[in-house]
């Protein structure tokens, strides 16, 4: 099938990469295209992905060519149901999870929809069964990974109106255990062994237990969190540490105790944060790292504890806003940690000081959160 039709322009670039394990060592092979009326030429350089720097190549022999591309749309698995369709044929925005463990008869897959469903998948595309809300409300928020409790099968998840459900999944369906109304839209949630973190859009965090639905004992809203939280809350229930922090989109980093809610400090950025703060765990401690980016276009490195910078930190400033999450990774026994700004440019620093390692550019703003594999 051809999937367009038109005047040729000079569009040279990658039509696929691989790399193959040979006698000689690893062979790195590019398929280039050109779908232009005229010869093209282009350079190609290959870079080290731990520090950027060039590396040697042999190219092949130069290949010239003018001829169009044909590109056929990938078929779905064969003997499959996919692609699966709402019944609405509404958006899916949230995240999707998976289950593929012994206390169901089948892997699966769960799909919030906007229309205000979750519905379960199996691998073949085939429906298991969907859950409406009630009232019927949009699922905005993925649903948790699911969760194995007393030999079954739970998810939790939440609506745009503020409902938050417990539901169990039986194999062919699924049964509402319990619901929250919380009365305002939730912007995150998080989950933990025997609790539920949920940012509401009313400038609340709310801590619900996961066996009955009821406000966590003692739980109070502090007066700390004067806007709306942006992305996840950060949480170490350990007994040394017991707190829980948040980014506000004023600028703020609160920290919450988790026994009761309240904040004992907060630290505050130039501009909105609107991300999720990366808690260095690797001891139980309440001074340990907490590394947040903000829409100042800088990266902090928190002390968990005072909320204080770390001792030994400067922090980075990437001249344009940062939305993405930091994310941390030992390489070598040196620490060193991600992020991305809306510059296009993907960064990697010193943990412990702030000083810079490499930047890449890419061709647009970078958002999402930086895995490193």
């Amino acid at each position: 099938a051809v999937l367009g039709v038109g005047e040729p322009i000079a569009n040279a670039g990658f039509a696929g990469v691989s790399v193959e394990a040979t006698a000689e060592g690893l062979k790195w092979r590019a398929l280039v295209r050109h779908c232009g009326p005229v010869a093209e030429k282009r350079s190609l350089r290959v870079l080290d992905a731990s520090g950027l720097l060039g590396q040697d190549f042999a190219p092949g022999a130069q290949v010239d060519t003018a001829s169009f591309t044909v590109i056929a749309p990938a078929l779905p698995p064969p003997a499959t149901d996919w692609p699966y369709v709402s019944a609405s044929s509404s958006p899916i925005t949230g995240a999707i999870t998976s289950y593929s463990a012994a206390l169901l008869p089948q892997a699966r897959i769960y799909l919030p929809v906007t229309d205000g469903t979750l519905v379960s998948v199996s691998t073949t595309g085939a429906l298991l069964w969907n859950f409406p809300t009630s009232p019927l409300t949009a699922l905005t928020v993925s649903p948790s990974f699911p969760q194995e409790e007393g030999g079954s099968v739970y998810l939790y998840f939440a609506g745009a109106n503020g409902d938050v459900y417990k539901v169990r999944d039986q194999g062919a369906s699924a049964a509402q255990t319990w619901k929250a109304p919380l009365g305002s839209a939730v912007k995150s949630m998080l989950d933990t062994d025997t609790r539920l973190y949920v940012a509401v859009a009313d400038n609340k965090v709310h801590c619900l237990n996961k066996a009955d639905g009821q406000p966590c004992a003692n739980w109070s809203f502090a007066s700390e969190i004067t806007a709306p939280v942006a992305g996840l809350p950060t949480v170490d229930e350990r007994a040394s540490v017991a707190t829980a922090w948040a980014g506000l989109e004023d600028g703020k980093v609160v920290s919450l105790k988790t026994g009761d809610g309240t904040s004992n400090t907060t630290f505050v950025t130039g501009g909105p944060v609107k991300s999720s703060p990366y808690f260095d765990a690797y001891v139980a401690s309440p001074d340990n790292a907490l590394y947040v980016t903000s829409t100042d276009g800088k990266i902090y490195a928190i002390n968990s504890g005072n909320m204080t910078r770390m001792s030994g930190w400067n922090d980075y400033d990437a001249g344009s806003p940062i939305y993405s999450s930091p994310f941390l990774w030992t390489l070598g026994g040196t620490k060193y940690v991600f992020f991305g700004a809306d510059n296009g440019r993907l960064y990697k620093l010193n943990a412990g000081t702030g000083a810079p390692v490499w930047s890449f550019q890419a061709g647009g703003a970078i958002r999402s959160l930086t895995v490193v594999v």
